[in-house]
């Protein structure tokens, strides 16, 4: 794998600081049941591996979530389909119900990923909660950092396998069809 010298590892994958271990990109899914022992949840259709209480991204606590769906892929998100390992999610949780303190913990893990990782790339203004989703595209690493629920923040990464050259042209087609919806290319509150 090409090393694009990434802040916190990222490029090789995902650092759980507390354990001061790497879990690198392209580790086969079959062999994430052995890694730091996994809560695990299988249905028809997917396989989940959750993380709870982890320390990653530096110093965000959060739930570290990977998943393989069985089923044909869909081309704009097929990392998820895929063997090996090209997807990971971190959920924060802010145990806080009122929506100011909710924009202040926003903000401030937004600020944390700025030092860390350089300006964003673009975002979807008010996606969710009134909140921007805003996304970075670094080299092989896509991730994007939203608000999932009332009290969790989600940040979503994708690795850019070697290869599957039919999905990706699947995707830009559909990029290309359906329009790129409230996308703006700075941050936008």
């Amino acid at each position: 794998m090409e090393k694009t010298n990434l802040p916190l590892q990222l490029d090789e994958g995902l650092f759980f600081e507390d354990e001061k271990v790497l879990l690198k990109w392209e580790t086969p899914i079959s062999s994430l049941s052995n890694f730091l022992n996994p809560e695990i949840i299988i249905h028809s259709v997917s396989k989940h591996f959750i993380w709870k209480n982890k320390t990653c991204l530096g110093g965000l606590k959060c739930e570290i979530n990977a998943l393989q769906i069985f089923e044909v892929p869909n081309p704009r998100a097929f990392h998820i389909y895929l063997d090996n390992l090209h997807y990971i999610s971190l959920k924060i949780k802010t145990n806080k119900d009122d929506l100011k303190s909710s924009e202040t913990d926003f903000k401030t893990i937004y600020d944390k990923l700025v030092k860390n990782f350089g300006d964003a790339s673009f975002c979807y203004p008010k996606y969710s909660f009134g909140l921007p989703a805003i996304f970075w595209e670094i080299d092989k690493i896509k991730f994007s950092f939203a608000k999932e629920s009332a009290n969790c923040l989600v940040i979503s990464i994708t690795h850019e396998p070697v290869g599957f050259i039919e999905l990706k042209n699947q995707a830009t087609e559909i990029r290309q069809r359906e329009g790129e919806g409230a996308r703006v290319n700075s941050v936008v509150w």
